[in-house]
């Protein structure tokens, strides 16, 4: 079928706004990777099940606006938004979303420094406690062995 040259800007358009919505997905990939360290393994599944979604999404877009049928304008359109997107918002995102990331890591070390604190303490007064339980029981066991030896002694069982 043949597009008029205003339906085929608005498909140009359109896979433009689709790229940069790519690289803004493709960008929560990263964001996800640097937040959790991934497997080698995993971060490449992570990248089939993106381009898989990408390529249906794409395969959408086109049968919605143009019949399905892949053109150059389509391609360079989406290569066009992904750029753009890269260039301008996608670093403000990358940079805003680190700084996030930092922020909770330092908040989240924090609590835990303050929670491991008490712990310590805990676990050293544990320790002393069952310490001196092993120092009395070896005491009393010894203690014990004499009162029966004592006693053995009196009854002539020795």
């Amino acid at each position: 079928m043949i597009l008029s040259m205003r339906s085929q800007a608005m498909v140009f358009l359109t896979a433009s706004a689709v790229g940069f919505a790519i690289g803004f997905i493709y960008d929560v990939f990263r964001i996800i990777r640097k937040a959790f360290k991934h497997k080698k393994i995993l971060t490449q599944i992570e990248d089939a099940v993106f381009w898989i979604n990408v390529s249906l999404l794409m395969f959408y877009v086109m049968l919605q606006r143009n019949f399905a049928q892949i053109r150059a304008f389509n391609v360079l359109g989406t290569a066009l938004g992904m750029l753009l997107y890269f260039l301008t918002v996608g670093r403000v995102v990358v940079a805003a979303s680190q700084a996030v990331i930092d922020f909770i890591r330092g908040v989240w070390s924090s609590i835990m420094y303050v929670i491991k604190i008490p712990l310590k303490s805990l676990k050293k007064l544990l320790q002393n406690v069952k310490k001196h339980a092993i120092i009395k029981e070896t005491i009393n066991s010894k203690e014990n062995d004499t009162v029966c030896q004592q006693t053995n002694v009196r009854s002539g069982e020795v």
